[in-house]
């Protein structure tokens, strides 16, 4: 929750609101935000989702790619002492 929580406070100030309480379920998420009137709720929400999951999936694959790369080298012979 930390890291999407920091994401959904970002995307909130960048519309010009603030996350008020945020909390995560394995399946989904639960906030109470504060934004403008002026705001278009649907189009927050969509470029919330959006955002959020392009940046922990970028970082998923990359932990992934490196847990990967570190299984390769231990499996990889040593030379003898």
């Amino acid at each position: 929750l930390a890291e999407f929580e920091v994401q959904a406070k970002e995307r909130c100030a960048a519309w010009g609101g603030r996350l008020i309480e945020a909390n995560a379920e394995p399946d989904h998420v639960h906030l109470l935000i504060e934004l403008p009137p002026t705001a278009a709720l649907a189009e927050f929400v969509n470029a919330l989702k959006t955002g959020t999951s392009r940046r922990l999936r970028t970082n998923l694959l990359k932990n992934l790619r490196l847990e990967i790369i570190k299984q390769y080298i231990q499996q990889q012979d040593r030379p003898d002492d």
